[in-house]
């Protein structure tokens, strides 16, 4: 059966046995996107008369008697508010009075008396008009879960580190916010997407197989494939007794960066621990450890994932840990990321043998697990816990990395030879042990009388050497860090394969079946629905598999019909607290929409334990009680989810991927760099939620958050390690504030240049909250010139000399420009870049400058209210003098994200309230959402 009609057999079924509000439900889950996403205006005027006076004498010249310039004219306003249209421009009306921007400078100017009499009425009618609707409509359109919301929620519920967001849909937007209800609509597609995702969540959850075995294991690339054999003579490595020397990134062929004879066996968590030191320099390397394929061209039958930036800055040994979940089927792979990508000529001898550039030496490789703390594990006790098993004949999964439990038994036969072996000669050649200071043999004849001694030594027919000898160890005591006296013939592991999918032992063999879904149906639902479940509501469910399983389905097929149906019904799909009462009627219905909003906003998931038994009082919305579990929920680990998503969704933080900076021009752009930047922004922003700084550092503040990698990038000394850390800033720094942070340059650039129309409207949406209209219809974009003959600023400039265009462009502008200060990737620069178009056809590993310096950056400009400023710091000084202006955009943009409703103009005067209430705190960050959450707009439906 489809998943499409699954759908449909659900709701008919479930629909069949509701009455009353239930049926409500069914009809709700196929109607809702469509009756909640109009939205008339209530009976409400405009006092046309009252305000005729002041619009005849300030704005008629422009706006009245046939006159329409801005293609806006007063005379065809209508006073009737009921149209959306109407009232969208009597707020036009309202705000640009209230901002000054009309009557423009060169007009007469009302009196302060005058404005006053204009506003205070148009506003109270806008206000009224809109209150009445949210009185009889509700104030948030139904909201469902967002894709990242549905992982979350699953993933808690379930205990399980789910990954499945990606099988769901994009969610559409509205201002910038994937939580706002009118825009996340259900379709067949997302439906079907829907019930793919929980497949996938079920499959993740459970296991059905016996507890798997804790192993550990020490590797090495002294007996990896990739290193050892396959383009040995290029690699930009070079083996040494106690490990491998690491000399370039991985960019060229991840076989230099992959540890192949090992392939995570079973999903689950792992601890890894790399021994390592650096080589030929005094300046600290990033190596770079993650998760991926294996293979020339990388498999991709697991996701790719960064696991950790190691800082090594000792050259003595060091050992460095990580700890984290691993899939079945993941490869290792271990690179110095900020090494330039390089890979050494094969006709010009074993150059590596004499590398002076810097690297790093990795010894060993430790990775135990999976550790299990419990089996079966959560999930799959919350799912079928309980229920009897027995075993499946036959049924069994093979140890992935068996050949690691006893040493390599295949040598070395390298593809490509050095001419002539040992280079120089050696104090030791390990075909005997002999000491022979002089010896040189031609490579070929080295490597074939290697392998024919090892394979002997291998098979206990020779007596000898070690086929790979503790060097550090008498009679030879080489120093760590000796070349490794062979060139072939070391024994080494064949490549590992991945090992498909797990392979269940166990089966589901209920000893009552009807009793063992009663019993899992009733536990799961309220956790589900985030509140109190009634009898007869659980009794709908539990009969809806009780059918599948007197069809004959099997227990398994049927319980995952059934979670299907809790986890795509309207009560698990959508927030509570944005449905009407009569859907999810139960005592204290309020309270637990008060939770649920309270978790989604601080947690990206459904309420706890500890908020569900505070709302099943009805307490929670007590303000000492609420500011008290705000408390808790922003001190808790799983608050990182805020403040990763709101930036994510704010900052557009989650576009950092889009583009990639063109390497010819930026070279200074790597993995490292990247990371960076995104744990400088969220790092900074749960500083100021942690401290409850002001509000206006967002814009200017006198500290950053930031690695040692970021620091270089921003030319600040005396920063190590790779976690952030606040640094204070020196009195003349361009940096400090979102608008300099690398991670937002760079989302607002292409990854060639840069425009400051882009840069400007980003600014006017994201943190001035003044949102430009779009551009007339035909009017072309401004694009950067790619040769550099002109600037920008110049193109702007003609630009703006039509009439049409002036208006927004004083607006949108200033901030842009001054924005040029900083290239695609954030690095601060008084030059543009251009590309030398003699140096374009270098091959990669030439690591020649490409680029060549440009026309200078002008960063100066005016702003529309004629206040002028010579670069960003004068700028971001400008916008920060109105704190109050900055702490009402963060409580705005808050408002929208944790409500799932864009603010209204009937808000304005409780958002005014709020940040009012934040006044004594300086509008710190953590007061803002403590006086957020105690509103009456949070509390509303």
């Amino acid at each position: 059966m489809s998943r499409i009609n699954i759908v449909l057999l659900v709701a008919k079924t479930l629909a069949k046995s509701a009455t009353g509000r239930s049926r409500s439900v069914c009809r709700l889950s196929g109607m809702l996107p469509f009756l909640l996403a109009t939205s008339l205006m209530a009976n409400e005027r405009i006092p046309t008369q009252t305000l005729a006076p002041f619009f005849n004498q300030y704005c008629a010249d422009c706006h009245g008697d046939g006159a329409n310039e801005g293609e806006f004219e007063l005379d065809s306003l209508v006073s009737d508010l009921s149209d959306r249209k109407t009232f969208d421009a009597w707020q036009l009306v309202h705000d640009r009075i209230s901002s000054g921007e009309m009557p423009p400078e060169d007009a007469d100017k009302p009196t302060a008396v005058e404005l006053q009499q204009v506003l205070t009425p148009l506003a109270s009618s806008l206000t009224r008009a809109q209150q009445a609707v949210q009185t009889e409509q509700g104030r948030v359109t139904a909201r469902r879960l967002n894709a990242i919301e549905f992982q979350t929620t699953l993933s808690d519920l379930l205990q399980t580190p789910l990954d499945i967001v990606d099988l769901l849909p994009t969610d559409a937007k509205a201002e910038g916010f994937t939580t706002v209800g009118s825009a996340l609509n259900v379709s067949s597609v997302q439906m079907e997407a829907y019930l793919e995702a929980i497949d996938a969540a079920i499959d993740q959850a459970v296991r059905f197989t016996e507890r798997p075995v804790t192993q550990t294991f020490r590797l090495s690339l002294l007996n990896n494939s990739g290193y050892m054999l396959t383009y040995r003579a290029q690699h930009p490595a070079l083996p040494v007794i106690d490990g491998m020397n690491l000399y370039a990134t991985e960019a060229m062929s991840n076989h230099h960066a992959l540890w192949g004879q090992y392939v995570v066996p079973r999903t689950g968590i792992y601890r890894i621990k790399v021994s390592a030191y650096k080589i030929n320099t005094s300046d600290p390397i990033a190596l770079t450890m993650r998760v991926g394929g294996n293979g020339h061209k990388e498999s991709l039958k697991v996701k790719h994932r960064l696991l950790e930036h190691f800082e090594i800055e000792s050259d003595r040994p060091q050992i460095h840990q990580w700890q984290g979940e691993l899939l079945r089927g993941h490869f290792l792979h271990l690179y110095p990321s900020e090494l330039p990508i390089y890979r050494f000529p094969v006709n010009k001898g074993y150059q590596q043998v004499n590398w002076k550039g810097p690297g790093v030496c990795v010894q060993w490789l430790e990775i135990e697990g999976p550790l299990v703390e419990t089996w079966p594990p959560p999930g799959e006790q919350i799912l079928f816990g309980g229920v009897a098993t027995k075993s499946i004949e036959g049924a069994k999964n093979d140890d992935p990395n068996e050949q690691l439990h006893s040493p390599p038994i295949i040598p070395a036969d390298p593809k490509t030879l050095p001419s002539d072996w040992p280079p120089g000669g050696n104090t030791w050649t390990p075909l005997g042990g002999r000491i022979n200071r002089n010896a040189k043999f031609p490579a070929r004849e080295y490597s074939r009388k290697r392998s024919q001694v090892v394979k002997q030594i291998l098979a206990g027919k020779r007596k000898g050497a070690d086929p790979l000898p503790d060097y550090q160890k008498p009679p030879h005591n080489l120093p760590i860090g000796s070349v490794l006296p062979s060139y072939g013939g070391e024994p080494i592991y064949q490549n590992a394969e991945h090992p498909g999918a797990l392979i269940r032992t166990l089966a589901l063999e209920p000893t009552n079946a009807k009793a063992d879904a009663t019993r899992l149906i009733q536990r799961i639902l309220p956790l589900a629905f985030r509140r109190p479940v009634s009898d007869d509501e659980s009794a709908r469910y539990v009969k809806f598999v009780h059918q599948w399983l007197d069809e004959g389905v099997s227990f398994e097929s049927s319980m995952r019909t059934g979670y299907k149906a809790i986890f795509t019904s309207p009560q698990f799909l959508y927030h509570q607290s944005t449905l009407p009462k009569t859907i999810a009627e139960t005592e204290y219905s309020d309270e637990f929409a008060l939770a649920e909003r309270l978790a989604y906003f601080l947690w990206c998931s459904a309420p706890d334990r500890e908020l569900m038994q505070l709302a099943n009082t009805g307490k929670l919305s007590q303000p000492k009680i609420l500011r008290q579990q705000t408390e808790r929920l922003l001190s808790d680990q799983r608050s990182q989810r805020f403040v990763q998503d709101f930036l994510g969704q704010w900052l557009d933080l989650y576009e950092i991927d889009f583009t990639s900076p063109d390497t010819h021009l930026y070279p200074e752009y790597d993995a490292v760099l990247h990371t960076s930047m995104l744990k400088e922004s969220q790092a900074f922003f749960q500083h100021l939620l942690a401290n409850d700084l002001p509000a206006r550092n967002l814009v200017e503040s006198d500290v950053v958050t930031i690695n040692r990698r970021l620091a270089e990038h921003y030319q600040i000394k005396g920063v190590s390690g790779m976690e952030p850390t606040v640094v204070k800033l020196p009195d003349d720094s361009v940096r400090g504030g979102v608008l300099t942070q690398a991670s937002v340059l760079k989302v607002t650039a292409n990854g060639t240049n840069t425009s400051p129309v882009v840069r400007g409207v980003w600014v006017l949406e994201r943190v001035l909250a003044a949102p430009s209209p779009p551009p007339p219809p035909g009017i072309p974009a401004v694009e950067p010139d790619i040769r550099g003959a002109v600037t920008i600023r110049q193109q702007l400039e003609k630009h703006r000399s039509a009439s049409h265009c002036a208006s927004c462009h004083a607006k949108i502008d200033p901030p842009g420009v001054a924005l040029e200060s900083f290239d695609p990737v954030g690095r601060y620069r008084d030059h543009y870049r251009i590309l030398d178009p003699a140096k374009a056809e270098l091959r990669k590993q030439d690591h020649t400058i490409r680029y060549n310096e440009g026309l200078p950056v002008d960063p100066s400009y005016q702003l529309a209210d004629g206040k002028s400023f010579k670069d960003i710091r004068e700028l971001k000084q400008i916008l920060a003098n109105d704190e109050r202006a900055i702490a009402r955009m963060l409580v705005d943009r808050l408002l929208v994200y944790s409500t799932g409703a864009t603010t209204s103009f009937a808000d304005r005067a409780t958002i005014e309230r709020i940040v009012d209430s934040a006044t004594a705190n300086q509008f710190g960050v953590r007061s803002l959402v403590h006086e957020l959450i105690q509103s009456e707009l949070f509390h509303s439906r």
